[in-house]
């Protein structure tokens, strides 16, 4: 999952524009990084917001700093995809996009990062600690690269789990490690008609009548993406 997007917003927002300057008389340290930018905001909307504090007067005219150039990056990332979902494309030009035009980005901020890790920052502040996540989660966060069906952050997934996040304190001791796995499953499968605009209810008295009598390699057409392919050509039939 590409989870450094964040990270890396979080870095870029946060940097100085300039290194501190060293003292003879004390180590060198880095001037307190900027607010921690929630790792859980991983939409294109985030990069405006880290973008907003650079607007701040004490950060004017810093346009060529390290941090802003970040975040201009990330925009033309993030404008890629919004082209891309823009045109409903499917996998092949995604990839062909990705390909051509943000894999030369990825490198560029893959370079940026590096250069910031050679400067003296200390490795257990916040700063320190984001830069080293983000250069440890670079390769998850190139997957969607190489594969048009996936998104270039969870924004999708950390929506739709957004009302079980709320009540995560109630069902916080859910009995076994097997009834966790069970509950994913479900709630796995009911996000997944909620998406597909399928009556989660009909969906299930359907499936659990049909289960105890199928095959297990029938088992596959019980999925909800296929389930109701199979509804619509039904459908269809009946209407011919």
């Amino acid at each position: 999952m590409p989870v450094a997007t964040s990270a890396a917003s979080w870095i870029f927002s946060a940097i100085p524009a300039q290194p501190p300057a060293p003292s003879s008389a004390t180590t060198t340290r880095p001037n307190p990084p900027g607010p921690r930018t929630n790792r859980t905001s991983r939409s294109p909307a985030a990069t405006p917001t880290c973008g907003a504090s650079l607007s701040k007067p004490r950060n004017r005219n810093r346009s060529s700093s390290p941090g802003s150039c970040g975040l201009r990056q990330l925009g033309h990332l993030y404008r890629i995809e919004r082209e891309l979902r823009e045109a409903k494309a499917g996998p092949a030009l995604p990839e062909a996009m990705r390909a051509s035009q943000s894999r030369m980005i990825h490198r560029r901020l893959k370079a940026l990062i590096d250069r910031l890790a050679l400067r003296p920052i200390l490795p257990k502040s916040k700063l320190g600690k984001a830069i080293h996540y983000a250069a440890r989660q670079w390769r998850k966060l190139e997957v969607y690269l190489g594969d048009g069906r996936i998104e270039i952050d969870n924004n999708l997934v950390e929506n739709a789990i957004r009302p079980t996040k709320l009540g995560a304190k109630n069902w916080l001791f859910i009995g076994c490690r097997e009834a966790g796995q069970r509950a994913a499953i479900l709630y796995t499968i009911v996000e997944n008609c909620q998406r597909l605009g399928i009556d989660t209810r009909e969906y299930l008295e359907d499936v659990l009548t049909r289960l105890p009598a199928m095959k297990e390699s029938e088992v596959a057409t019980l999925i909800p993406a296929n389930w109701l392919r199979s509804k619509l050509r039904r459908q269809a039939h009946k209407a011919a």
